[in-house]
C-alpha cells in the first residue's frame, strides 16, 4: 500500500499528465530546472563511457524525455513509471524511436535480476517514503558492474537549509549520507556531481559558468560547494 508520500505524488502527476502539455510541466520542473537537469546528466553521462549498445532502465521516466536522449545516444532504453496516463504520453513523444514503456513501481520493479547495464532514476528518490528500498531493488537488478544514476535534492542546499520548515512532500537526502548507505550496499566507485540551478534571471550567467566549466571545477572540492547545488546526482557502479 502506499504512504503518504506516494499518494501525494501519484495523484498529483496523474493531474500533471492530464493538465499539461509540456514535458517540463509533466514531470514536475520548470522549463529551466529541467534543462539543467539534462545538461548535467549529459556530463555525467559522458564521463562513465558506457558501450554504445548498453541497455539501461529510466526508473520514473515520465514523459520520456531522458529515454530520448539516450535513445538518440544509440542505448537500448527501457522507460517505467507508474502512471499510466504518463506513460500514454510518453509513448505519444516517442515518435519513432525504439523505445519500450513499462508500468511499474520503484519499489518492486518488473524485472529479473541482473538484467540492465544501467538505471537511470532521476526525480523519484525525492517522491518516496523509503528511498532505500528503491536503492535495493535498483542493485538487484543491474548487472555486475552496472552504474545506477541517482537524482536527490540536497537537503545540504541553501534552499533547504533557510526553509523555516521541511517541505513534507518532498524529501532531500543528505548526498554523503547517501554516498555511504550504498557503499555499504555492493556499489564502488562513487561520484557525487553537484546539479547548480540558478534562479533564471542569472541564465546568461548559468551559460557562461556551464560553457567555461565551473560546474565541473567545482564538484572537485564539493565539499566547499555543496550548498550552491539544489540538487545532485550519484552515480555508482555495482560490484563485480
Amino acid at each position: 500500500m502506499d504512504e503518504p508520500l506516494e499518494k501525494y505524488w501519484r495523484k498529483k502527476f496523474q493531474r500533471y499528465a492530464q493538465k499539461y502539455e509540456k514535458e517540463s510541466q509533466i514531470s514536475g520542473w520548470s522549463d529551466h530546472g529541467l534543462s539543467r537537469r539534462v545538461t548535467t546528466f549529459e556530463r555525467v553521462l559522458d564521463s562513465t563511457r558506457l558501450p554504445s549498445n548498453a541497455l539501461i532502465l529510466d526508473l520514473g521516466c515520465g514523459a520520456g524525455t531522458y529515454c530520448r536522449f539516450l535513445r538518440k545516444k544509440g542505448f537500448r532504453i527501457i522507460g517505467l513509471d507508474y502512471s499510466l496516463p504518463i506513460l500514454r504520453r510518453a509513448q505519444k513523444l516517442r515518435g519513432n524511436e525504439e523505445i519500450q514503456f513499462l508500468n511499474g513501481e520503484a519499489y518492486s520493479l518488473p524485472l529479473s535480476g541482473q538484467s540492465v547495464d544501467a538505471v537511470v532514476c532521476i526525480g523519484v528518490l525525492q517522491t518516496l517514503t523509503d528511498g532505500r528500498r528503491a536503492i535495493r531493488e535498483i542493485h538487484r537488478i543491474l548487472r555486475p558492474g552496472g552504474i545506477c544514476f541517482l537524482d536527490g535534492i540536497n537537503a545540504l542546499g541553501l534552499i533547504e537549509l533557510i526553509k523555516w520548515k521541511p517541505v513534507d512532500h518532498l524529501k532531500a537526502y543528505n548526498p554523503f549520507i547517501l554516498r555511504k548507505y550504498l557503499e555499504q550496499n555492493g556499489f564502488r566507485q562513487l561520484k557525487i556531481i553537484g546539479t547548480y540551478i540558478l534562479p533564471s534571471f542569472f541564465l546568461s550567467l548559468e551559460n557562461h559558468l556551464e560553457s567555461k566549466k565551473i560546474f565541473e571545477k567545482m564538484d572537485f572540492l564539493l565539499f566547499l560547494f555543496i550548498f550552491l547545488a539544489r540538487a545532485f546526482i550519484l552515480i555508482g557502479r555495482k560490484s563485480e
